[in-house]
């Protein structure tokens, strides 16, 4: 009997093996599927595409690293300065109030100087301006130094654009009594005169049944100026204004209201005319009139 009950165990056992592994069998899968590695996409800055700038700027923090190290190096290294050396360096580095006020004096007194040699310089061209001599003029204005000084820098410019328009002056003068053909009329206020000759060498011309000759420095100022009008009007511009402005003030006695006048008309329609005004004002054009 006893041995009949010991079979039927061991029967029964091997009966239920089955069902007892399934619950051990499903736990383990569960463990293999939760241990198992998961793909994830890496996230990518929008500087990290381009794998070579990501080089390049790891290398560019490299090479700082490595040259602030290099000069920790050297500043650990360097040999510290005497007392007497660290004391002339601070007192390179902080300026006493003497400095400061020297200094302060010395630029003070470069101002006036400057000024005065402008003032020379601009004299000289004036000079040379009512001699016609244009080029030693320009020469004197190159001489004058305004340094940082931006209204000195200014009078000197106009005066050099005076000395432009009376050198271009000279060809339209030129120009105009070579339009001055024999026979022709010329209105100077109240008067007429009658070209009977003109040229490089002289003129000749007739007023109230006189004629009156001589040489072409000597034409009056009058009358060339009424053969400059003329040609002007051929071509009539707002500028000519100008030119007729300088050739006034070219006179032996000039006229500034006279100069004025031309100038303001010729602003009407030409701006830059706006340039030249203040030199109406100019003591060293006023100098020499």
């Amino acid at each position: 009997m006893s041995l009949l009950l010991a079979v039927s165990a061991v029967a029964g056992g091997f009966l239920a093996w089955p069902y007892l592994q399934k619950p051990r069998r499903g736990t383990k899968k569960a463990s293999i599927t939760a241990t198992a590695p998961v793909t994830v996409a890496m996230a990518v800055a929008p500087r990290g595409t381009n794998s070579d700038g990501v080089a390049g700027e790891q290398r560019a923090v490299s090479d700082r690293e490595r040259g602030t190290r290099d000069a920790e190096q050297k500043v650990g290294q360097r040999k510290p300065k005497s007392a007497d050396q660290q004391a002339r360096i601070e007192q390179e580095q902080v300026a006493t109030p003497a400095q400061v006020s020297t200094e302060q004096q010395e630029a003070g007194n470069r101002g006036p100087a400057v000024a005065d040699e402008v003032d020379r310089r601009i004299s000289e061209a004036a000079t040379a301006f009512r001699g016609r001599d244009y080029e030693s003029g320009t020469k004197a204005l190159d001489q004058a130094d305004a340094g940082d000084d931006a209204d000195l820098a200014t009078r000197v410019e106009r005066w050099r654009l005076l000395l432009d328009y009376a050198r271009q002056l000279d060809g339209h003068v030129g120009k105009a009594i070579a339009a001055a053909n024999k026979g022709r009329e010329y209105t100077i206020g109240d008067r007429t005169i009658v070209i009977i000759e003109i040229g490089p060498d002289g003129y000749a011309y007739k007023e109230s049944g006189v004629i009156q000759r001589g040489p072409r420095a000597n034409l009056p100022r009058v009358v060339e100026r009424a053969i400059l009008k003329a040609w002007y009007d051929g071509d009539p511009r707002p500028a000519n204004g100008i030119f007729v402005g300088v050739h006034h003030l070219l006179d032996d006695d000039a006229d500034l209201e006279k100069v004025r006048a031309a100038w303001e008309q010729a602003l009407v329609g030409e701006p830059a005319t706006a340039s030249i005004m203040p030199l109406l004002d100019d003591p060293a054009l006023a100098a020499g009139l």
